[in-house]
């Protein structure tokens, strides 16, 4: 259950934000490897951050997956890098990215939990 967040400054309104969200997902099914099926994607346009001590277009991204590990990073890295360039005008030293293995115990989808779904 991949889940990719931007937040960012850049202003987009909602249409060109939820079309930016559903190429994520589909980029992300082929960088992760997993079904767009099981993929989250959220962007967050126009917000108040500064980063670097700049109010130049900047993102937070947060990518979180069941199974991520150290060595999948960089090229992750890499693609979400490319994707703030290209999608967001974001250039690519001004996007900090956090990544998180998350634990199928902790969680949840449909009323239960990947490690012991609903019944």
């Amino acid at each position: 259950m991949p889940c990719i967040k931007i937040e960012t400054n850049v202003s987009l309104d909602a249409a060109a934000a939820k079309a930016k969200a559903l190429k994520l997902a589909n980029e992300a099914a082929a960088a992760i490897g997993k079904p767009v099926e099981r993929i989250l994607t959220v962007i967050t346009p126009g917000l108040a951050l500064a980063y670097r001590g700049v109010e130049t277009p900047a993102a937070f991204v947060e990518l979180k997956s069941i199974g991520l590990t150290a060595d999948d990073c960089p090229a992750l890295a890499k693609w979400l890098g490319e994707f703030l360039e290209r999608e967001l005008g974001v250039p690519a030293n001004m996007g900090l990215i956090e990544f998180k293995t998350l634990d199928p115990e902790l969680t949840g989808v449909n009323k239960g939990t990947v490690a012991k779904p609903a019944a």
